[in-house]
């Protein structure tokens, strides 16, 4: 038996050498190089024990050499399960299973949490509420949406993740432009657009693990700074911190992501990740759901919260070692869980003279920067894109906002960035 993990992130962020180190089947790392690139690291770093091998693919979410290589090793192993933890990977890593006649999440499953259209079809005939939605196939497509539904609408990828590539159109004028800049595709590609109503509310995310069936520690966090604004609030990205206990929104937002677990097709075992609105007349909406752990710093806050790396969890599950103690942990520390939060410090364009490499503040648990002296940086494409970052702990859900706000005051006091109409760059 072995174990294949499909690996589009940071090493550091993920060691599997120390998660399934009690492993005795032999374990295969396929990384991406881009990622590697990104994070300045190196397959080289790991330790070679550790993996029986390990071996990174340029254009990884493209290219093919990816499934080639688990279908190599499958030559000579009967694979146990196939790791991929990553948004990117999950109806890859799906088809492999299925091809390969490995256990795990189903390619119905996958393309039930990774295409938002299907999701939101399967928990629209389970009586859930979500926006008004369909597929864009063309420009009539969009026109008798908005005559039927009005602005303003969001349109974006079927099965995109981190607000990247969404477009919020207010009125007829910036959908005109919209159609005009030319998002037809050509005649030979298939649309993977959808076009859905704008929610009016607050923006909530719920996080958790279901293990054998059964969802544990669903926790629900507000986010202090909206995914879609990333790219107009004057580089304040993306934030958010957990809600109290004994907030009346709590227990609401936990049966209802429970419901909506309930309805779809969950796996056995994975991580989740949903997005809800609630709205001005108290209703709760559905944006999406990811099966797979919150992206940018909710692992990390989830993991000062509750002491338990929901993706060691996971994955030790998958790969059918013991984990009791963790659920043990998981549950106590659960039911008197702090409340964390962590903020992204967005990249503003310019040169980078000066940026802090530590910080000395008091709530916060772990800083990250991402940058150096020296480097050029532009605008934020996606809304997880960041120079920085920190992870807090908050007395309470007021202290938490005053924190995320604290933090990036901070950053911008101890950062010397120069605008790139300074240096001629236009």
């Amino acid at each position: 038996m072995a174990i294949v993990i499909l690996h589009r992130a940071a090493l550091a962020s993920s060691p599997y050498h120390e998660w399934l180190k009690d492993s005795q089947e032999p374990i295969f790392l396929i990384a991406s190089q881009e990622k590697l690139n990104a994070f300045s690291e190196s397959l080289d770093t790991l330790p070679k024990q550790a993996y029986h091998s390990v071996c990174a693919v340029e254009r990884y979410d493209t290219n093919g050499e990816v499934e080639l290589a688990v279908l190599d090793i499958a030559k000579n192993h009967t694979i146990r399960a196939i790791v991929a933890q990553a948004e990117f990977d999950v109806e890859r890593a799906a088809r492999l299973r299925a091809y390969l006649n490995v256990p795990g999440q189903d390619e119905y499953s996958a393309r039930c949490f990774r295409n938002k259209v299907t999701m939101k079809d399967v928990l629209q005939r389970a009586g859930l509420l979500v926006a008004p939605f369909t597929e864009v196939q063309n420009v009539h497509n969009l026109l008798d949406f908005t005559e039927q539904n009005g602005f303003p609408i969001i349109v974006k990828p079927q099965n995109g993740a981190g607000s990247y590539g969404v477009a919020l159109l207010s009125d007829q004028d910036e959908l005109g432009n919209f159609i005009t800049q030319g998002f037809t595709p050509a005649l030979d590609v298939v649309p993977n657009l959808m076009v859905e109503q704008f929610v009016e509310g607050l923006t909530y995310h719920i996080d958790g693990i279901v293990v054998q069936g059964k969802s544990y520690a669903i926790v629900p966090s507000c986010y202090h700074t909206e995914s879609l604004d990333f790219q107009n609030n004057e580089g304040e990205a993306t934030a958010s911190y957990t809600l109290a206990k004994d907030n009346p929104l709590t227990v609401r937002l936990q049966q209802f992501v429970q419901s909506v677990l309930d309805a779809l097709p969950t796996p056995e075992t994975t991580t989740f990740h949903a997005e809800v609105f609630h709205t001005p007349d108290d209703h709760l909406v559905l944006c999406e759901i990811a099966s797979r752990t919150g992206g940018a710093r909710i692992g990390d806050a989830l993991e000062v919260a509750l002491s338990c790396n929901l993706n060691e969890l996971w994955a030790r599950q998958e790969c059918g070692l013991e984990t009791d103690a963790l659920l043990h942990q998981l549950k106590v520390n659960e039911s008197k869980r702090p409340i964390t939060g962590w903020a992204l410090i967005s990249p503003k364009p310019g040169m980078v003279k000066h940026v802090p490499s530590e910080c000395d503040l008091p709530e916060v648990e772990d800083y990250i920067l991402n940058i150096l002296p020296g480097c050029t940086l532009q605008a934020p494409k996606a809304a997880t894109d960041s120079i920085a970052s920190f992870v807090f702990i908050a007395d309470d859900e007021q202290h938490a906002c005053h924190i995320i706000d604290k933090g990036r005051a901070w950053f911008n006091q101890h950062s010397d960035i120069e605008g790139l109409e300074e240096h001629g760059v236009g």
